[in-house]
C-alpha cells in the first residue's frame, strides 16, 4: 500500500523494504513472496497489516469472524493477528495494490485522539491475547501492547500527571520485560 496526498505519493510503500518479507520469492510470481510464520511475527510486534492491504478468500475471512465490532477504531490491529494465527501460508506482494489518501479529509479514524488511538490499539491487543493460539503471535501482540503502553504513558507524562505516566510505565515492563523497558521505567521515576 502506498501512502499520498492527493496525487502526490508520501511514501511508495506503507510497509517501507521489509526485506525480512521479501526472504523467500513464491515459485513463477513476480514480486510475490511467502512470509515465514516467524518473520511475520516480528514485523507485527510494532506495527500491523493494514486491511485495505490484505487479499483473502472470503471463507477464510468468514472462518476468522471478520473484523471484531466491539471496537470503533484498532479493529484491523485485531483482525491481522488473528487472521496470521489462522492463515497457513501468508503472501507478501512488494509493489502496492491500494493507496492511503493522507490528504485533509473526514474519516473516523481521523476523528479520534492519539489517547484513545493507543487505548483502542491496547484493548484489541488484549483481545488477541486471549484468541490466538500461535505462541510467537501471542508474544508478538504482548510486545506490541507493551510499547502502545510506554506511548501512552509519554503521551500521559506530556500533560504532566506524572503519576499515571510511572504506572504505565511500569505496567509496559511487566507486559514484555526487557533492559530498554527497565530503563524506560527509571526514567519516569
Amino acid at each position: 500500500m502506498q501512502t499520498r496526498h492527493g496525487e502526490f505519493i508520501l511514501n511508495p510503500s506503507m510497509y517501507g523494504e521489509f526485506s525480512e518479507l521479501r526472504a523467500k520469492a513464491a515459485p513463477m510470481m513476480e514480486q510475490i513472496f511467502e512470509v515465514d510464520r516467524c518473520l511475520l511475527s516480528e514485523f507485527l510486534r510494532h506495527q500491523i497489516i493494514h486491511c485495505d492491504s490484505m487479499s483473502l478468500r472470503r471463507s477464510f475471512l468468514m472462518d476468522t469472524g471478520g473484523c471484531w465490532e466491539h471496537l470503533r477504531f484498532a479493529e484491523d490491529h485485531d483482525f491481522c493477528f488473528r487472521i496470521a494465527d489462522r492463515a497457513r501460508k501468508v503472501m507478501f506482494r512488494f509493489y502496492p495494490v491500494a493507496a492511503l489518501n493522507f490528504s485533509p479529509h473526514e474519516s473516523v479514524a481521523r476523528s479520534i485522539d492519539e489517547m484513545d488511538r493507543l487505548l483502542y490499539g491496547i484493548m484489541a491487543l488484549n483481545h488477541v491475547e486471549a484468541v490466538l493460539e500461535d505462541i510467537d503471535l501471542i508474544a508478538m501482540a504482548r510486545a506490541n501492547r507493551s510499547w502502545k503502553l510506554w506511548e501512552l504513558s509519554e503521551l500521559v507524562r506530556a500533560t504532566k500527571n506524572k503519576g499515571a505516566a510511572r504506572r504505565l510505565v511500569w505496567e509496559s515492563f511487566f507486559v514484555k520485560p526487557s533492559v530498554s523497558g527497565l530503563v524506560r521505567c527509571f526514567r519516569v521515576l
